[in-house]
């Protein structure tokens, strides 16, 4: 990708406030760029920004940009009433659920799956929000959201290849303000917290958040949370900035699979739970589940000028965390196998040996089996750092900025994974609960030793008079990872050292319309754990292609992007679904590798109508498929959204009202992978997925009414029409049913 494209995210303009400085200060519509770094704010509308950072490096104009980027403001995350990190998200272009819920979420950008743990950065650094993964917990202390859209070898080398995420935290303010926020509601729900933001001095801020959930998530069960966040920050005379923070976390959640698909249903069907399940069955084989975490992370940031034309970036952190894992998985038939012949699932029958792979009936019997997992992680521990400088020139008909920096990261953690046999029980009631049984025999026990470094040098020019920008960038990365474990005595090492090259051209053809082009490359160093394995799967490697088209309306009011881009990924990583078998096998078996082609169209709208009306629409339509032709599990290759918010005024100030739409199409519920044994030479037959998971149509009503400077309450309505619709899949077996109809409350009083 292009250097700066990291983090500035935004199909369209939005306000990237942190938090007002008191209650009733307006928004700022200018700031004094000191350096850089800093991001300077635009009060063009409530969802558009002018400039946002590149997780922590050098700011950029989102106009100029010859990425896709995305910047969710803190207004519109407060508008939306969002619960996790994805619920802001689906209204952009690109992004969609992917195979996992609570405790876990997961979604995918361009089809491409991102996690807490890979593909998401923290204030610019690959350092996890909190312990568990389930980012809806930290949202008391999350102020802005930025993705950049596909390969980015400079902010993050080793993410996936679809994009990356940067969580931006919430930081001291130079002046006294302060709010508590309470919510309840009927799923997944009840939280609180309290935002305490003070000048100690003035040149000394602290800010104390404080934030916990005790909730029901549906079909989920039990979640609870306590998130604290601390932070210092000095301003020097010069305008620089120092701040020292530190986040707390701990979560102890159930970890439902789901409920079971009805056996009826094969590849050519749309899933549907298994007819006469209950949710409570659902929640009675997850009591034995449960994942518990615990985090620290401490981070030290540094922006200032150094000259009147040098500026630096300084950040360093450290985090450590534990977490337990328990996962029962429910492992029986549903009377169904793959037709050799066609490579389809097909319900109700099984096949013989070759040649003549007879077909022979079978049932579908509610009484399973099921393994029980128990994966523990010793406290790990990461370092990481980044230090980036700016300089920059200007003259009457160009300007340029040349950044150069390194950053280097060290993880090591250490697993020890038990299995436990489970009584048989009938997944229709869930009864009896699963139990562990006996003392478990180990499965798997691993030590990692990850180490990596990436140095970068990236040049930007405007020329013509500043309408022509051209950029040019190159990152060397340097990644060791070393493992270690009970099913291989001999070290893994792998160490992969690769130079990516990145460019791309922007052309203004008018004040309002700008064509652009960007060339990105990247790679993520894995372990396949695979005996005598090729040379090159040691790593994947990516390169995109992206070409589009940026407009403004309304003097700038208005911004939309018309983009096209083209992925290729090699040595994908495919979970191997024997893995899920009871009992399972001893060591696991190793993933499987595969290579895939994404290319497709996205388009994004984001806007102020008018001074009370806000609005973002978006659609998405592509292809991500594997060298078959298949599509990938859980990648929805068509999406799309609109929101519509209004911002009363005058006899209507105080009155806010939004409405949403959320479409996502079709998925596969698993990947089909490799060839059947009906294959030959000259007719290759392909495994393809077993069930679709079927398109949803969600809509989203929020209302809310501040009837002073103080207090403010908003209702918010999610799936209003009450869609009944699959949420997620987790394996062939089992998916995780959408949330009904869900009224909530959020009650604020600000100080």
């Amino acid at each position: 990708m292009n250097w700066l494209m990291p983090f500035v995210l935004a199909t369209g303009p939005a306000v990237a406030l942190a938090q007002p400085r008191t209650p009733t200060a307006a928004a700022s519509t200018e700031t004094v760029k000191l350096n850089p770094f800093e991001v300077s704010v635009d009060s063009v509308g409530r969802y558009q920004a002018a400039e946002s950072t590149s997780g922590g490096r050098v700011a950029i104009n989102l106009q100029e940009a010859t990425q896709s980027l995305i910047v969710v403001t803190s207004d519109l995350i407060g508008d939306l009433g969002a619960l996790t990190v994805l619920d802001s998200l689906v209204y952009f272009a690109g992004m969609s659920r992917s195979s996992k819920s609570a405790p876990d979420e997961r979604f995918s950008i361009r089809g491409f799956q991102v996690t807490p743990q890979g593909g998401v950065l923290t204030d610019g650094l690959p350092i996890p929000l909190n312990a568990v993964g389930n980012l809806s917990f930290q949202g008391a202390a999350i102020d802005r959201i930025e993705v950049s859209l596909g390969v980015d070898s400079i902010v993050s080398p080793s993410a996936v290849p679809g994009g990356t995420i940067n969580i931006v935290t919430k930081k001291p303010q130079f002046s006294n303000f302060g709010s508590a926020t309470m919510q309840v509601g009927r799923y997944n729900t009840d939280q609180a917290s309290v935002d305490i933001n003070r000048m100690i001095s003035p040149n000394l801020a602290l800010r104390l958040i404080s934030s916990g959930t005790r909730r029901e998530d549906y079909a989920v069960g039990d979640i609870r949370g306590f998130d604290q966040l601390s932070a210092l920050t000095y301003q020097f005379k010069s305008g620089s900035k120092a701040t020292l923070q530190h986040r707390y976390n701990w979560t102890n959640a159930l970890n439902s699979q789901g409920l079971f698909i009805d056996p009826s249903v094969g590849t050519n069907d749309r899933a549907f739970v298994l007819k006469g399940m209950p949710i409570s069955a659902a929640l009675n084989y997850s009591r034995e589940t449960g994942r518990k975490a615990r985090q620290h992370a401490l981070m030290f940031t540094f922006d200032g000028r150094l000259t009147e034309r040098l500026s630096m970036h300084l950040a360093v952190a450290a985090n450590r965390d534990a977490s337990t894992t328990k996962e029962v998985t429910p492992s029986g038939t549903l009377g169904g196998a793959y037709d050799p012949r066609t490579g389809l699932y097909t319900p109700g029958f099984t096949y013989g040996p070759a040649p003549t792979f007879t077909p022979r009936p079978t049932q579908f019997n509610p009484i399973v089996n099921a393994a029980v997992i128990r994966d523990s992680g010793w406290p790990s521990k990461q370092f990481t750092a980044q230090n980036d400088y700016a300089y920059q020139l200007e003259g009457k008909s160009f300007e340029s900025t040349t950044m150069a920096g390194v950053q280097g990261n060290l993880t090591e953690t250490h697993t020890y994974g038990t299995s436990y046999t489970v009584p048989a029980f009938n997944i229709l009631t869930g009864d009896p609960a699963p139990m562990f049984v006996g003392n478990g025999s180990p499965r798997v026990e691993t030590w990692n030793r990850n180490q990596s470094a990436n140095l970068y040098l990236s040049e930007v020019l405007k020329l013509l008079d500043k309408r022509l920008v051209v950029n040019v960038s190159l990152a060397h990365n340097w990644a060791q990872i070393r493992t270690r474990s009970i099913s291989r005595p001999v070290p893994y090492y792998s160490q992969p050292a690769i130079l990516f090259k990145n460019y791309g051209g922007l052309y203004k053809l008018t004040k309002n319309v700008s064509l652009y082009y960007g060339h990105a490359e990247s790679a993520q160093p894995q372990n396949p754990d695979i005996p005598n394995r090729p040379a090159d799967l040691d790593r994947t490697s990516a390169v995109q292609n992206e070409a589009g088209a940026k407009i403004n309306f309304m003097d700038g009011k208005i911004f939309a992007t018309v983009s096209y881009f083209d992925i290729k990924q090699n040595n994908f990583a495919v979970l191997n679904q024997l893995n899920y078998t009871v009992p399972p096998p001893v060591p696991p078996l190793p993933s499987l590798y595969l290579n895939r082609v994404a290319h497709g169209w996205e388009y994004q709208v984001n806007g102020t109508l008018s001074e009370q009306w806000s609005t973002i629409l978006s659609y998405t339509n592509f292809r991500n498929r594997d060298p078959n032709g298949l599509p990938i599990r859980s990648t929805a290759e068509q999406s799309g959204a609109a929101w519509f918010h209004f911002h009363g005024k005058e006899r209507l100030k105080g009155f806010g009202f939004g409405v949403g739409f959320v479409y996502q199409g079709e998925s596969p519920g698993d990947t089909g992978t490799g060839l059947t044994a009906a294959t030959t030479p000259t007719n290759p037959i392909p495994v393809q997925a077993s069930f679709f998971v079927p398109a949803s149509r969600l809509v989203n009503i929020t209302a809310s009414y501040a009837w002073n400077k103080h207090w403010k309450a908003s209702v918010f309505v999610d799936n209003i029409v009450d869609e009944e619709y699959i949420k997620a899949a987790t394996r062939r077996t089992t998916v995780i049913p959408g949330t009904p109809i869900n009224p909530r409350l959020v009650v604020s009083y600000s100080f």
